[in-house]
């Protein structure tokens, strides 16, 4: 989706200590352009781990797409697990992408 920021903004942090640390990225009352929304969620990664992490607070909006994809789009991975639709969630919902081995 194509977001755009309210006065409210982005927030950046890293937090915790070397080899354990968590980099987050949060979005507050943040809009898909084009729609009445209005989305509060994070994007959190996980230091030495790979794992990143999507926490959602409210979203007014129908639900959002979540997923990830590498810069060029040739790879994708959705939160939908053995489904190639794009995953809605809803408020308050949290995904987690663990690496496979």
């Amino acid at each position: 989706a194509d977001l755009f920021n309210t006065d409210s903004g982005t927030c950046v942090a890293t937090v915790g200590t070397a080899r354990s640390r968590l980099w987050v990225v949060e979005w507050v009352d943040t809009a898909i352009r084009g729609v009445t929304s209005s989305l509060d969620f994070e994007v959190i990664v996980h230091e030495g781990s790979g794992v990143i992490e999507f926490a959602y607070g409210v979203l007014t909006a129908s639900g959002a797409a979540v997923g990830l994809e590498n810069p060029t789009g040739t790879e994708a991975a959705n939160g939908c697990i053995g489904t190639s639709t794009p995953c809605r969630v809803t408020s308050n919902a949290r995904l987690r992408f663990t690496p496979a081995e």
